[in-house]
């Protein structure tokens, strides 16, 4: 059984179209690096996770925290978020969400917030290592740009430059003999 079962995930996020196409792609981009359990109890589970910051990849993750209490057998979640937007309903919580809509409650692993931001010391060159700068010549479908100009007229012009264009152009045309002095 998953953690979060994508109808509560719905009623949390709401009308909003916008949490749920930012909150895939930061699940496809694997920017959720760690997550465990923070809390649990009968009626209560708060999961922790950290997640790349999608405009500073090297710095500090975000930390998300999403909290899945059951009341009178309804399941009501909620999120918060350290990003800016700090609305609780940011990409990065729908896309912890969307992750544990895909995860096991059994797979997850108990974490103390100490022991997950010691965690981020481990995963801290994961950006750089997601993202690592590729020249554009390295792509295979670059191909290098070869001008049209690339043989230029010589600096110097021989003296019988006339003589010689003339060659090349009546080269392999037979001429009739009574024109071939006009030229």
């Amino acid at each position: 059984m998953s953690v979060i079962e994508i109808i509560d995930i719905m009623d949390y996020v709401g009308d909003g179209k916008r949490p749920f196409v930012e909150g895939s792609e930061i699940l496809k981009c694997n920017h959720i690096i760690e997550f465990g359990i923070k809390e649990q109890t009968k009626n209560k589970l708060v999961i922790m996770a950290l997640c790349l910051q999608t405009s500073n990849i090297n710095g500090h993750p975000h930390e998300v925290l999403v909290t899945k209490t059951i009341h009178e057998g309804n399941v009501k979640v909620s999120g918060s978020c350290s990003c800016k937007a700090g609305t609780g309903k940011c990409k990065h919580v729908v896309g912890v969400m969307l992750k544990l809509q895909k995860t096991s409650i059994d797979s997850l692993e108990e974490l103390s917030c100490t022991e997950l931001r010691q965690q981020w010391g481990k995963f801290k060159s994961i950006g750089t290592e997601m993202y690592q700068t590729i020249p554009v010549k390295k792509f295979c479908h670059v191909e290098k740009y070869i001008s049209p100009y690339s043989e230029t007229l010589p600096d110097v012009l021989p003296n019988n430059i006339e003589k010689i264009v003339y060659e090349t152009l009546i080269e392999g045309i037979e001429l009739d003999p009574n024109i071939s002095d006009k030229f």
